[in-house]
């Protein structure tokens, strides 16, 4: 089965006659192709907790930070371990700035310091008036 085009996509998340199966099933083939996000919106809107499990341990596994905000956001648990798991992930591979961010979540100090020694200034961007 091929990723749907735009038009399929707005049907299978948000048409009258699809199904949760449908948005999971999607949601893995757009995992497959590594598209996070797709997959992440995808298993939300299913509301698949064992696809949304999968993403939270993925997120730490490879220190992907933004898909834990992505999950807090959504109003799924984020737990200080999950960040911190992440951040670990993100320091081993050598990315500095997804550490940083983890660990800032994680409220982590001596972590936040190894990092910011890699990085020296640095501080992720928060919009004006958040």
């Amino acid at each position: 089965m091929a990723l749907p085009d735009t038009l399929e996509l707005r049907e299978i998340k948000y048409g009258e006659k699809t199904t949760n199966e449908l948005r999971v099933t999607t949601g893995e083939l757009f995992l497959r192709e590594g598209r996070l996000a797709e997959a992440l919106e995808l298993f939300i809107l299913a509301d698949d907790q064992n696809s949304i499990a999968r993403m939270r341990e993925l997120a730490q596994k490879n220190g992907l930070p933004w898909l834990l905000v992505s999950l807090r956001r959504d109003g799924h648990e984020v737990t200080p371990d999950h960040w911190l798991r992440a951040g670990e992930a993100a320091e081993a591979a050598g990315r500095w700035r997804d550490g940083f961010r983890a660990y800032t979540e994680a409220e982590d100090e001596d972590a936040l310091a190894r990092v910011r020694e890699k990085i020296p200034g640095y501080d992720f961007y928060v919009p004006q008036g958040k």
